[in-house]
C-alpha cells in the first residue's frame, strides 16, 4: 500500500474507528483517497462500457460506486486519448459515453487480465478496518435492549436469559427447528439490538 493511500486511512477511517460513535464511512474527495490507481479506474470504466454499451457519465459513476465529480476528469482523459466518444448529451451537463474501436480493444485487453466489472474495490486494509469497526464483539447487549427489540411479540422471559449471553459472545448463532417456530423472527429481532445498517466496503 502506498503512503498516499495510508494517509487518508489514518486521518479518516481510523479516526472514525477510535471515536465513540457508530461507524459511518466518509465519501472519498480525491482519487488518492480511494486507494485506486488511475489505470485501474480507467479499466473499470472501459470494461463496464464494453459490457453494457453507451451510458451517461453519472450512470457509470453510479455503477462503479464513485462520486461523479471524482471521475469526471478521467472521462476527459479517455476521450482525449480516443478511447471514449461522446455519443450524445445527457442531463445535468453530462454526456453519454461510448467506446471507440481503440477503446474496445483496450477494454478487451483489460478484461483478459481481470474480468471484474462492478463497484470500485477498496484497499484490503480499508476493508478489514471497515468490517472490524462494525463488529458486534465490542458491543454488550443489555436486557432492556433485547426487550425493546422484541417489543410487540410474545417471548418467554427465560428466552432473554438464553439469548443475552449467546449474542454477547460475538460468535455466530445456529438456530434450528421446525418451519414456523420463529427462527426468522428471532434473527430479525436480534439484529435490532445493533442498529439497522451494515456498510459494505467498496
Amino acid at each position: 500500500m502506498s503512503s498516499e493511500s495510508s494517509e487518508p486511512l489514518m486521518g479518516g477511517l481510523l479516526e472514525t474507528l477510535l471515536a465513540d460513535e457508530s461507524y459511518r464511512p466518509s465519501e472519498p474527495r480525491s482519487l488518492a483517497e480511494t486507494g485506486l490507481s488511475q489505470a485501474m479506474l480507467e479499466q473499470l470504466i472501459l470494461k463496464y462500457l464494453l459490457a453494457v454499451g453507451a451510458r451517461s457519465g453519472r450512470d457509470i459513476a453510479d455503477k462503479i460506486c464513485l462520486p461523479y465529480g471524482l471521475i469526471e476528469d478521467t472521462f476527459q482523459s479517455l476521450r482525449q486519448r480516443q478511447l471514449l466518444i461522446h455519443s450524445g448529451a445527457a442531463q445535468l451537463n453530462d454526456y453519454t459515453y461510448g467506446l471507440t474501436d481503440q477503446g474496445m480493444m483496450q477494454a478487451r485487453r483489460a478484461l483478459d487480465l481481470n474480468s471484474y466489472v462492478g463497484p470500485a474495490p477498496v484497499p484490503l486494509v480499508d476493508y478489514v478496518l471497515s468490517v472490524e469497526a462494525q463488529t458486534v464483539r465490542a458491543e454488550a447487549v443489555k436486557r432492556y435492549n433485547l426487550e425493546k427489540a422484541f417489543e410487540g411479540i410474545s417471548v418467554e422471559r427465560t428466552m432473554f436469559e438464553i439469548l443475552g449471553p449467546a449474542i454477547n459472545s460475538g460468535a455466530g448463532l445456529f438456530m434450528y427447528g421446525e418451519p414456523g417456530n420463529g427462527k426468522t423472527t428471532l434473527a430479525k429481532r436480534i439484529t435490532r439490538c445493533f442498529g439497522q445498517e451494515i456498510w459494505i466496503p467498496y
